[in-house]
C-alpha cells in the first residue's frame, strides 16, 4: 500500500505539470480566438494564471523533495494544504469552462475560427476535469493515511511524505509472533529416567528419648592414653 501511494504521488506530480502546461497554452489560444470573434471570456485568463502558477509552484517542490529530507515543502500537512488549494482552483476552473465557454463558442458554424475555438474548449474541458479528479484522489488517500497513522505516531503530520513508513507500523503490530523452530538436522536427545531409592523418612527420625537412652547404655567413651615409645628398664645391682 505504501508503494502504491508513493508511486501515485510521483505520477500526480508529472500529470500536474503536464496538465497545467496544456491548460495554460490552450487557454491562451482559446482567449485569442475568443477575442477575435468579439467574445471576452475572463475564465481563459483565470486558467492561464492557474496553469502558470501550478507549474512554477510544483517544480521547486520536486527538486526540494529529491535533495532535502526535512524541508517544509515535503511535510505531510503542507502537501495536504497545497493539494487541497489547487484542487479547489482546478475544480472552479473546470466548472467555469463547463458552464460558460461551450454555449459561447461551440455552436454549429462553418467558420474555421469557431471550429478551432470549439476544439480548444473541449481540450480545456478534458484536462481541467482530469487534473481535478487526480488531485482529489491523492488528497483523500493522503488524508486517510495520515489520520489512520495518527494514533500510532502523533508526528505524522510533520513527517516527510516520502520517508514516512506508511502502513508498516500497523502491519508489524497486527502480525502474529513467529512460531518456534528447531533444528531438524539434529534429533532430540531422549534421556532414560534414572531410578532413585525411596527413602523412608519415618525410619530416619529418632525421638529425643531414644537418643538419651542410647547415651545412658553406652556410657562415656573411654579415653585412650598414649605412652611414650621409649622404655628404660631398671637395672638391679
Amino acid at each position: 500500500m505504501a508503494s502504491i501511494l508513493l508511486s501515485y504521488r510521483y505520477f500526480l506530480f508529472g500529470a500536474f505539470i503536464v496538465c497545467n502546461a496544456i491548460i495554460c497554452s490552450v487557454a491562451a489560444w482559446n482567449f485569442s480566438l475568443a477575442r477575435y470573434t468579439g467574445i471576452d471570456l475572463h475564465v481563459d485568463v483565470f486558467l492561464i494564471l492557474l496553469g502558470v502558477s501550478g507549474v512554477v509552484f510544483l517544480l521547486p517542490i520536486i527538486f526540494v523533495d529529491l535533495f532535502r529530507k526535512n524541508a517544509l515543502y515535503t511535510k505531510v500537512w503542507f502537501e495536504c494544504t497545497w493539494v487541497a488549494v489547487f484542487w479547489v482552483l482546478e475544480l472552479a476552473g473546470a466548472s467555469a469552462v463547463t458552464a460558460i465557454i461551450p454555449p459561447e463558442l461551440c455552436v454549429p458554424d462553418s467558420d474555421a475560427i469557431a471550429v478551432n475555438a470549439c476544439t480548444s474548449t473541449r481540450v480545456l474541458l478534458a484536462f481541467t476535469w482530469l487534473i481535478t479528479v487526480l488531485l482529489v484522489i491523492y488528497l483523500v488517500a493522503l488524508l486517510v493515511s495520515a489520520i489512520s497513522h495518527q494514533e500510532d505516531d502523533s508526528m505524522v503530520w510533520h513527517a516527510h511524505v516520502r520517508f514516512f513508513p506508511w502502513f508498516q507500523i500497523r502491519s508489524s503490530l497486527n502480525s502474529a509472533p513467529p512460531s518456534p523452530t528447531r533444528d531438524w538436522h539434529r534429533p532430540f536427545a531422549l534421556a532414560a529416567p534414572q531410578p532413585k531409592r525411596v527413602v523412608n523418612h519415618a525410619e530416619l527420625q529418632l525421638s529425643s528419648e531414644d537418643i538419651e537412652g542410647a547415651q545412658e547404655i553406652s556410657g562415656p567413651a573411654p579415653s585412650i592414653c598414649h605412652r611414650s615409645s621409649s622404655f628404660v628398664p631398671s637395672t638391679r645391682a
